[in-house]
């Protein structure tokens, strides 16, 4: 495997221990020195890479693709890299990082089911904040679905909500999902709305049980929920889900038993008319 020890530029080949030279005192009088020289194994497993390939020289890639990592510079990278406590490798992490959440929604999506949990803070925007408890919530590690069990919550600021829910289990992704959810309580008033757009929502329900069924291509999605619940709530507002610059208008409704809900991209759907 490659040692990644100290460069140093006057890098020097190890001395060898000659049993008739040490014998005829020929280096009784030397004092072995330490050395800041490398040795750099050559042995390379492709697809193990620590670092970013994009960030290398036409040389170094050379070099890697060659299995010859004996560069000094590519060896100071690499060790960068790896001491940089700043590199975020993984995408579910480096996500839940730097996404501002602004309701219970999202911040159980950007989580990990592990156990109770309990929260109290602000957002990374400053505009909401929020406590809350659960027994667990959060995405589970195989990345399949979402699961908010025993939670209680309550948040201020430009999304105001309070709630608490039994049960609620998510399968699927942040798109396309069914979800099933019993015994939730919740009231909200605010400018980010459900759907992940901003504009305006207000509604206040009560569910004994609910299913719900969500299909997205990305941008445009429908949404069908039914089950036995009473109160209202609705939101409208625009986002851009796919980042292609083209908003899409967003509106949901929950009335008792029913929910339903849709996200149309009109410029998008006009482009693609305007091609045949």
């Amino acid at each position: 495997m490659t040692d990644f020890s100290p460069l140093s530029n006057d890098a020097r080949p190890p001395q060898t221990y000659d049993p008739d030279t040490a014998r005829s005192g020929a280096s009784q009088s030397h004092t072995a020195q330490p050395t800041q020289s490398v040795t750099v194994d050559a042995c390379y497993e492709p697809g193990s890479e620590p670092w970013n390939a994009s960030q290398l020289s036409d040389g170094e890639s050379a070099l890697v693709a060659g299995g010859d990592v004996r560069s000094q510079r590519l060896q100071t990278f690499l060790r960068q890299q790896m001491n940089d406590q700043s590199v975020v490798t993984d995408p579910a992490t480096a996500k839940a990082t730097d996404s501002p959440a602004r309701n219970h929604a999202e911040r159980t999506k950007q989580s990990e089911a592990r156990g109770p949990t309990a929260r109290v803070g602000t957002n990374s925007t400053g505009d909401v904040d929020y406590a809350e408890a659960a027994l667990d919530n959060g995405r589970v590690r195989d990345g399949s679905g979402v699961v908010d069990f025993g939670s209680v919550y309550a948040q201020r600021g430009v999304q105001n909500e309070a709630g608490a829910t039994a049960l609620r289990v998510e399968v699927g992704d942040d798109g396309s999902h069914i979800a099933t959810k019993a015994f939730e309580t919740e009231a909200h008033l605010g400018i980010h709305n459900p759907d992940g757009s901003r504009g305006v929502n207000a509604g206040a329900t009560a569910t004994l049980i609910n299913a719900e069924v969500r299909v997205s291509d990305g941008a445009n999605e429908a949404t069908l929920g039914i089950g036995v619940g009473w109160g209202a709530e609705g939101s409208i507002g625009l986002r851009d889900a796919d980042d292609d610059g083209h908003d899409e208008l967003c509106a949901r409704a929950t009335v008792g038993p029913l929910a339903v809900g849709a996200c149309i991209e009109p410029d998008g759907w006009m482009a693609a008319l305007r091609r045949f």
